[in-house]
């Protein structure tokens, strides 16, 4: 067994948390579950398996044709969550590729989902052992103030000054 496989897999299955069918992995004789091993490549053809991780995603471990983009692997993992009109959020997500040099994971990739989405050809190709991270970040916006706010408002405390008035009123007779 490969120490960097075993690292995965106890990596995935910190991060991946739902729980999915029992996975033995290829060349190994690892059993895994409550993980995601996705396999997406053709027989025979050369593989790289890496990591994937984020909120929102399908984390787990990726056994990807050689050759496979960022983009792909993207769609592959779920994509990226938006947000709904209703929710008055605005997402921002970032991905990040790290790669293990000299035992430390440096970053060798990082950008905006629409970047990496318009700019297939700047993403690095992946290595074993490559961990894909990504970074979802909300932010609340007030909603535009719009007219019929404004009219309600005005009408519901033109209301409260009119009754004020009309006791003011009625107890200076008194």
């Amino acid at each position: 067994m490969r120490p960097t496989n075993a690292l995965l897999v106890f990596a995935a299955l910190l991060v991946a948390g739902a729980a999915h069918a029992q996975v033995v992995l290829p060349g190994d004789d690892i059993q895994a579950s409550g993980v995601s091993y996705i396999v997406y490549t053709e027989p025979g053809a050369p593989t790289v398996e890496i990591t994937v991780v984020g909120e929102g995603v399908r984390s787990g471990i990726y056994r990807l044709q050689e050759g496979t983009t960022l983009t792909q692997l993207v769609a592959l993992s779920g994509g990226v969550p938006t947000s709904e009109e209703g929710e008055r959020q605005i997402v921002t997500s970032f991905i990040r590729v790290l790669r293990e040099q000299g035992g430390v994971r440096n970053v060798i990739y990082e950008a905006t989902t629409e970047q990496a989405i318009r700019e297939p050809g700047s993403h690095p190709p992946f290595r074993d052992g490559d961990l894909v991270e990504l970074d979802i970040t909300y932010e609340e916006v007030r909603p535009p103030v719009r007219f019929i706010d404004v009219v309600n408002t005005v009408s519901r405390v033109a209301s409260i000054v009119s009754v004020a008035l009309l006791i003011f009123t009625r107890v200076d007779r008194l």
